[in-house]
């Protein structure tokens, strides 16, 4: 088994300086992707790219998350879906949001050719839905919708 290095990365740079950075070369060409095709990739480079596009814009000026809640409080769900997309579950908050899958199916309904049981191109019926502990189920597309619209505001 090999050693791990001993040097630690001090620096790194991909191009983005800021969190208006952020938005334009990461978030907003994953919103489009999601826009154009539904499928478990795009799903999780939106909710992921959201996220961190939050706390890209909470660590440069300084605010807490609380303080976009209360503006979007759908960022809150992407913060629980996004944990959930990378962790496969929502550690220790498994009862904050039941569950998050296809409606009227238990099973991925996914075509390679296309996106959620969709041929390339296509809308299906089958989208991706947050279902909340307060038994409400939200459609992941109409909510994406609004935290955009927020994001595309703040950067204007």
């Amino acid at each position: 088994m090999a050693k791990p290095p001993k040097a630690k990365v001090k620096v790194f740079n991909y191009g983005v300086q800021s969190a208006q950075d952020y938005w334009v070369l990461v978030t907003r060409p994953d919103v489009e992707e999601f826009n154009r095709l539904r499928s478990p990739r795009s799903l999780a480079h939106v909710v992921q790219s959201l996220w961190g596009l939050l706390e890209w814009h909470a660590d440069e000026y300084g605010n807490g998350e609380g303080f976009y809640f209360q503006q979007c409080p759908e960022l809150a769900w992407i913060k629980d879906i996004a944990k959930s997309a990378k962790h496969r579950g929502l550690y220790g908050r498994r009862e904050a949001v039941a569950d998050m899958g296809l409606k009227q199916t238990g099973q991925l309904a996914y075509d390679v050719a296309g996106g959620y049981g969709v041929p390339t191109g296509g809308y299906g019926s089958f989208e991706p839905v947050a279902i909340l502990d307060d038994h409400t189920e939200h459609r992941l597309l109409d909510f994406v919708e609004k935290i955009e619209a927020f994001w595309q505001a703040q950067f204007l």
